[in-house]
């Protein structure tokens, strides 16, 4: 057994005489836990299992954890202590306690995680309710980024809220941005719940939420962005910086009130502000805007003027130079192109010839400009009778790249041909960034973006 062989190995005795540093054992004597203190094996055994994780390079990390998980149920209160008081006592003469690292962290998180995570939240709502400090918050922070749901995501908020008049700690913060982008990954209905519930939040916490949806890179944070700024206008140069990173949303309709936010924001804003709005309306792809952006490359101020390269070139795919002119006959030769050409292609994808809307859908598949918008309409094609057509219209959406068709490809995942089904499901991967199996339910629930 890993446990007798590390308690032969790695323990001689505790000897108080040798060290005036206290045993966790002795730390919890006045501590009763559910009526009783710890048993002394019990503490002795987490105490030389969790001190041989210290190794980095240890490849007994996972047998470490699993010697835990064998000390049973029992032990989580004293793994919960350790992630409190993150320090690791000691147990002879000759050692010295230990800053709870890195690796033994992952260790009790792991074996916590075996023991069953429903057990362990359990638990630390019953310690929250016998008592509250820096240090338990923080560690249940912790515990509920590795384990909450989004049914707890107001615990979170409850947890790291400054008192009244107090600053935001910053170790609170740090740890809520965690826990909640960890929520956020793991469950796609988080991002609906935290948009239905952002307004109880509390005001000092709200720069963090924003911060983290950039952190998670989901479109679908966009609303709730775009609404904290609206109720909240001193908070419009953290929403403008990180919706460059959050992107767009896959309901067109939300863009576009994003959109017209940030443009009426432009007015008088200052030139830092004003780039990270012209960044912003880059990443939105805001097509009315690109002849304010060729226009700024002449600005004096080099923000608005890095700043409207940055968006010209996320939105062309081209890489000409800071200076108007090249960019300029760009400009021209495309909104030419829009007048002459766009129209008459989109008609051709109602053609009863499936060589004409095979045509219309390859020319359309090269074209940047108005791209979120040619996707809907290219969207139309997966109604088409013609199995064939509904593949090629999956593969021109991945060329086109727009997140604003998840909807129509996660319903065209039951299409009744599985060619079809599988082109759909290789374009919301591809649009999606995400992994997930043809038939999981995730993909309806990532293009949610409002709880019912």
């Amino acid at each position: 057994m890993l446990i007798s062989f590390l308690l032969c190995t790695a323990f001689a005795g505790p000897s108080q005489s040798a060290t005036t540093e206290p045993t966790l054992q002795e730390e919890q004597t006045t501590e009763a836990v559910a009526g009783v203190a710890y048993p002394p094996a019990l503490v002795h055994d987490i105490v030389v299992i969790v001190r041989q994780a210290r190794d980095p390079k240890s490849p007994e990390r996972e047998r470490l954890a699993a010697a835990l998980v064998k000390l049973g149920t029992i032990a989580i209160d004293p793994l919960l202590d350790l992630l409190e008081r993150k320090r690791v006592p000691v147990l002879h003469e000759g050692q010295t306690p230990q800053t709870l690292s890195l690796y033994q962290r992952e260790v009790l998180l792991a074996a916590l995680r075996e023991l069953g995570p429903e057990r362990v939240l359990g638990r630390l709502d019953r310690r929250l309710a016998e008592r509250v400090d820096a240090n338990r918050r923080l560690a249940a922070l912790t515990l509920f980024g590795e384990f909450g749901r989004r049914e707890q995501l107001t615990k979170l908020f409850e947890l790291a809220a400054p008192a009244a008049g107090e600053p935001l700690d910053r170790d609170l913060r740090d740890a809520l941005r965690a826990a909640l982008g960890a929520i956020l990954a793991r469950e796609p209905l988080a991002v609906p719940r935290l948009a239905a519930t952002w307004r109880s939040i509390d005001v000092a916490l709200l720069s963090t939420v924003i911060f983290t949806l950039g952190d998670v890179h989901d479109g679908r944070g966009l609303e709730l962005a775009s609404d904290v700024a609206f109720v909240h206008p001193d908070l419009l140069p953290v929403v403008a910086a990180q919706v460059a990173v959050i992107g767009r949303s896959p309901d067109s309709s939300v863009n576009q009130h994003a959109i017209e936010l940030l443009r009426a924001s432009r007015a008088n804003a200052s030139p830092s502000l004003g780039a990270a709005v012209v960044r912003a309306l880059g990443m939105l792809e805001d097509e009315e805007s690109i002849q304010d952006w060729i226009d700024l490359l002449a600005d004096e101020s080099e923000a608005l003027r890095s700043a409207a390269h940055w968006s010209l070139m996320h939105v062309s795919r081209l890489e000409y130079a800071e200076t108007p002119d090249a960019w300029q006959v760009w400009w021209d030769s495309e909104a030419a192109w829009l007048d002459e050409h766009y129209e008459p292609l989109l008609e051709r994808l109602d053609s009863a010839d499936a060589s004409v809307v095979t045509a219309a859908l390859r020319e359309l598949a090269n074209r940047r400009v108005r791209r979120h918008e040619i996707a809907k309409e290219v969207a139309r094609v997966l109604q088409s009778p013609r199995p064939a057509l509904r593949v090629l219209a999956c593969q021109t959406l991945i060329e086109l790249g727009s997140v604003d068709v998840l909807t129509e490809l996660s319903l065209a995942l039951r299409d009744d041909d599985e060619q079809v089904a599988l082109a759909a499901w290789r374009a919301l991967e591809a649009l999606s960034g995400r992994s997930l199996p043809a038939d999981s339910l995730e993909w309806d629930e990532l293009v949610v973006s409002r709880e019912p």
